[in-house]
């Protein structure tokens, strides 16, 4: 009753329409093409759905109104003839008519009608920038030029339906000389909005790969001096908030992994993986013995713990939550090993085993670790039920084989402090949208799935942990035939 009641609460809680995203900025020709997934009244299916913030027109193969569902809300769009279906959400969107707030991250769209308030106002000119997003006067901007810092105000128009941001044709001959002389560093713009400073510089005003080499994604006006159109290739690893009930816009840092690191962590997940399911099958808690197999198993796994550890605090951005968890369980892990090693008696039958109580909880803290660097939401969710799943079997042995003992007491420490509120915070970041893909595609009670889908996976892993309790016991047993 308890588990149904957090999750209830948690479910009733985030009832936006929200989408998990495909995100596809960095294909040469198409850096608007995002799309999400929605349950389509027009043809009885999920569908893939691209938006765009460069108009507000909702476009589709055949044009004509267009039904959509999402978090138990109908919505009717009229739309025009298209290649894909495309959702415009400039000024004038239709789909502000049912939505007044969007928020816009590297995992999801959220559509709400929150009522927020940001620091940028956009500007609405009618019949000249009304299909895009926002219209911004006197934005903070800098510069380089051959060494020299240079700063000017600017209206910065966001965002433009092209494959090229528009410049003013003094800085597009800047950042033209800057590529001729291979000075890639100094072709950058870096914008003052709401108190923070944000960069478009690679992947927003240029691409250099290993496979396509350098190419200029800009162009200049041909009439404006002081405007910047920006695509959408600013908002790569951003996340943006956009009110349009008071047409106010915010803008928010949002990488996880730095970019100079994501080739190394991609590298270094495989390895991860294989790591923690070799601790997971090894099932060292049957023969901790420090004199053979356990100092060997202790000495590796504190290495490797050690390396992930700086491989999360020196490749990934500031999470506070990620951090919290990692550095805590490692922190956790490393004193229970020092424990052990500090008390240990060659002599005693009442040793201290650090495994019996770190047990899974190291292939749970390798799953924590995956789920920021896992591109696939899919593959998150997997993560997820199987780190769910570990968690919720370490809860069944101390319920049902309890017995008072300094290793039951730190395990259930453990998943006080620790475990439990992973469940309660990967839920809220991640699981959430999962759930809100479900309820748009079957229509069902939100709070009943959440209910239903977590004693399911109660069900397995009971299953699980009783017959593996009967396979243990008959091992036993044959030993003393």
């Amino acid at each position: 009753m308890f588990w149904e009641l957090i999750f209830i609460v948690l479910g009733g809680a985030y009832g936006a329409c929200t989408r998990p995203t495909d995100f596809h900025w960095l294909e040469h020709g198409s850096p608007t093409n995002t799309s999400f997934e929605l349950f389509s009244g027009n043809s009885g299916k999920v569908e893939r759905i691209y938006y765009s913030f460069g108009h507000s027109e909702c476009l589709r193969p055949n044009g004509g109104n267009f039904v959509i569902y999402c978090a138990e809300k109908t919505m009717t769009l009229p739309c025009q003839n298209g290649a894909a279906t495309t959702l415009g959400l400039g000024q004038d969107s239709p789909l502000w008519n049912h939505y007044q707030h969007i928020e816009l991250d590297s995992q999801r769209i959220v559509l709400s009608n929150t009522i927020k308030n940001y620091s940028e106002k956009c500007l609405h000119i009618q019949n000249q920038f009304s299909s895009y997003l926002c219209y911004l006067e006197n934005v903070r901007t800098s510069w380089t030029y051959k060494g020299t810092g240079r700063s000017e105000d600017m209206i910065l128009q966001l965002f433009v339906n092209s494959e090229y941001s528009y410049l003013p044709r003094r800085l597009f001959q800047i950042f033209e000389e800057a590529a001729n002389d291979k000075r890639y560093d100094d072709i950058y713009l870096e914008f003052k909005l709401n108190g923070q400073s944000f960069t478009c510089g690679e992947d927003c005003l240029f691409t250099n790969t290993f496979l396509e080499g350098f190419e200029l994604w800009i162009t200049p006006h041909d009439n404006e001096n002081n405007t910047i159109n920006l695509n959408e290739r600013f908002l790569h690893y951003k996340k943006l908030k956009y009110s349009s009930f008071s047409q106010t816009i915010e803008f928010e840092n949002e990488t996880t992994i730095l970019r100079e690191h994501k080739f190394i962590v991609q590298l270094f997940l495989i390895p991860k993986i294989m790591y923690g399911f070799w601790v997971f099958a090894r099932r060292k808690d049957e023969y901790c013995d420090s004199n053979k197999q356990e100092l060997f198993y202790e000495l590796f796994d504190s290495i490797v713990l050690g390396i992930v550890l700086l491989e999360e605090l020196l490749m990934h951005n500031d999470e506070p939550l990620q951090y919290g968890l990692v550095i805590s369980t490692v922190v956790w892990l490393f004193m229970l090993k020092i424990y052990e090693f500090i008390i240990f008696e060659k002599n005693s039958k009442n040793n201290f085993d650090a495994c019996k109580v770190t047990r899974n909880s190291i292939p749970i803290l390798i799953l924590q670790t995956m789920l920021q660097e896992l591109d696939s939401y899919e593959c998150v969710m997997i993560a997820i039920v199987l780190q769910f799943g570990l968690i919720f079997y370490e809860l069944f042995q101390l319920l049902f084989l309890f017995n008072y003992s300094l290793e039951n007491g730190l395990k259930a420490f453990s998943l006080v402090a620790l475990w439990i509120p992973s469940i309660i915070i990967n839920y809220i970041v991640w699981a959430d949208v999962f759930f809100d893909e479900i309820v748009s595609l079957l229509g069902y009670e939100k709070s009943l799935l959440v209910v239903s889908f977590y004693l399911f996976l109660t069900m397995c892993v009971v299953e699980i942990w009783k017959r593996r309790r009967t396979n243990n016991e008959l091992v036993y047993k044959l030993k003393f035939i």
